[in-house]
């Protein structure tokens, strides 16, 4: 009798441990055309408003894909990221001398947002190949694109901050 009760609370005590290595960073807010979600080595290809968004999730927007998070309180920061289409970048959330700190890695497309700080020094990074932001609370625009070859043959990415 006290062997399936001691099995539920390893079960239990599983799943909030593995919840606490992805911390939940917001919800889906808004999500059109073409949006998936890579997490853990799986892929969540028709995300729904309200599904959540954690730590470590890859997002990838196609051509007609839009999606908007709103963000979490353990984020340090109110407001929403818009993920515009032909996008793809990753988005956590870390602690850092106990204060929160958000990162979205972009891969490619484009950003907007309009956050607030909540409380203490929270700050959310965005982070591309050749440049690093550090956002406080305000509104703002990131896009990306792959130019064509230079003379070497390497391409280099353009990249617009609004």
């Amino acid at each position: 009798m006290k062997r399936p009760f001691i099995i539920a609370i390893l079960v239990a005590l599983a799943f909030s441990a593995a919840a606490a290595s992805y911390p939940n960073i917001g919800s889906i807010d808004y999500v059109e055309g073409g949006v998936s979600i890579g997490r853990s080595g799986k892929l969540i290809s028709a995300p729904n408003i309200g599904d959540p968004i954690l730590s470590g999730d890859l997002i990838k927007t196609q051509g007609d894909g839009l999606m908007i998070i709103a963000m979490g309180k353990n984020t340090g920061m109110g407001g929403k990221v818009t993920v515009k289409a032909r996008s793809a970048l990753y988005i956590s959330v870390d602690t850092v001398k106990g204060e929160p700190r958000t990162q979205i890695q972009m891969l490619t497309g484009a950003i907007g947002s309009k956050v607030s700080k909540l409380a203490g020094s929270p700050t959310m990074t965005v982070t591309t190949s050749s440049a690093v932001m550090a956002v406080r609370g305000t509104e703002y625009e990131v896009a990306l694109s792959v130019n064509a070859s230079d003379a070497e043959g390497s391409s280099q990415q353009a990249m617009l901050v609004t």
